[in-house]
Formats: structure tokens, C-alpha cells, sequence
């Protein structure tokens, strides 16, 4: 996929249909395995050999009168990922590094939602032309702990804010996907973006079951 990627890691699924929109290789693994982004293990090396920066769009077909359940999706991708990523995992209990998002220590400045409509996130380019955009409006806090893992900290990100109410919240933040050119902006970084909404990522360790990638590529041809 080209970008601006405005629809990134979205599925949808009609009749027997069933598309996955603006997936790296990373989140089909996440995907096809029910795995939280925390618990998939990609080297760095890896990560380059299968170039996060590609959004694929996968469309695929349940046999006839058959529903695309998430279960049976799951391991349609997974036999995809096996033969044409070249995909090989392994299972292990794990300590590894991550981050806790917190308040800091004035308070969160997240305003309450004012929507009654289900959780919805917007993405576009900024008007800055350095950033992107993410508004999140009528959403917990674990969907703003979604998209900071999808913008490429370098460890996973877990929810220590305590936070259960739903929120309306606006945050520009150069991507990892977005790579400026020598003559634009920087961009703003995650930590300033969180910071902005009195938040912030605290590094710690935790102990849980993850996922190794052992190998994986670029996709071969139908």
C-alpha cells in the first residue's frame, strides 16, 4: 500500500469476504496468532529483511455458505504467513523490556469524551507536513496504547495509567512508517506527543509467554 496510509490495520469482512487493510508483516503475525504487540519477538535484523515500512492489503475467501470468523481468518493467515512469508516461530516464556504508560506527576490532561458513538481513531498527515495526526474520539485508554505501539517504540508499551473512562484525544506524532526527508521538519517525537497530554512512558520489565519470529521475508508471488 501506498501511503498516506489512512486506513492502517483495519479488517473487514462481507458474506465470505474478508479484507485486512494497511497490515505490516508484524501485525499480520500479531493477527493470525491473537497476540498483543508486546508478545511478538522480532529481531532487528528480521524487522529489515521484512521492511515494517510495507502495508500490505490482503483480500481472501471463506468456501461457500462458510462465515469468516475471526477464528477461521486466523488460520487462513497463518498458512499464508507460513507459505508466503516464509514464516517460522517458536513459543517462550519470556522477561523482556517495556514501557508502562503513566500520568505524570501534575496529572493526565486527557479531556473526557464528549461522543456517544462507538470508539473511533482518524489518521492523516498533519498540517506541519512532519507529523501525522491521530484523533481518538470516545476511546479507552488501551486504544491510544494500540497505536503507540504501531508507531515503533523501541519496546512494547502496556497500560499502567489505571484510566477507565473513555476519551477524546488529539495527538501528532511523526510515525515510525514516516521517514522526512532532509529538508523537512523532524517531526515530533512519541515521548513529547505524550507528554503534551500528561502522559509518559515509564521502562520497566515483564514476565510473560511470547512469540519468536525465528524467520520470516517479503512475500513471495501468488
Amino acid at each position: 500500500m501506498a501511503g498516506p496510509y489512512r486506513a492502517l490495520k483495519t479488517r473487514e469482512a462481507s458474506g465470505s469476504l474478508v479484507r485486512y487493510v494497511g497490515y505490516n508483516s508484524t501485525w499480520l503475525i500479531e493477527e493470525a496468532f491473537d497476540l498483543k504487540p508486546y508478545q511478538v519477538l522480532i529481531s532487528q535484523g528480521l524487522r529489515q529483511s521484512a521492511d515494517q515500512s510495507i502495508y500490505y492489503e490482503i483480500t481472501a475467501r471463506t468456501s461457500e455458505n462458510t462465515e469468516p470468523t475471526r477464528a477461521l481468518t486466523r488460520a487462513m493467515l497463518r498458512r499464508l504467513l507460513t507459505d508466503r512469508f516464509q514464516l517460522k516461530v517458536h513459543e517462550e516464556k519470556k522477561e523482556v523490556p517495556v514501557y508502562r504508560l503513566v500520568s505524570r506527576s501534575g496529572g493526565h490532561r486527557l479531556n473526557a469524551a464528549r461522543w456517544t458513538e462507538p470508539c473511533s481513531v482518524h489518521i492523516g498527515p498533519a498540517a506541519d507536513k512532519a507529523n501525522y495526526e491521530y484523533r481518538f474520539e470516545n476511546c479507552t485508554i488501551d486504544r491510544l496504547v494500540g497505536v503507540i505501539n504501531q508507531l515503533g517504540p523501541d519496546r512494547s508499551v502496556l497500560d499502567g495509567t489505571e484510566l477507565e473512562e473513555s476519551f477524546d484525544i488529539n495527538m501528532a506524532v511523526r510515525p515510525d512508517f514516516r521517514s522526512p526527508d532532509s529538508d523537512e521538519q523532524v517531526g515530533t517525537s512519541i515521548h513529547s506527543a505524550l507528554r503534551d497530554l500528561g502522559l509518559s512512558l515509564s521502562p520497566g520489565r515483564e514476565k510473560m509467554v511470547v512469540v519468536v519470529v525465528d524467520a520470516i521475508g517479503k512475500p513471495t508471488e501468488n
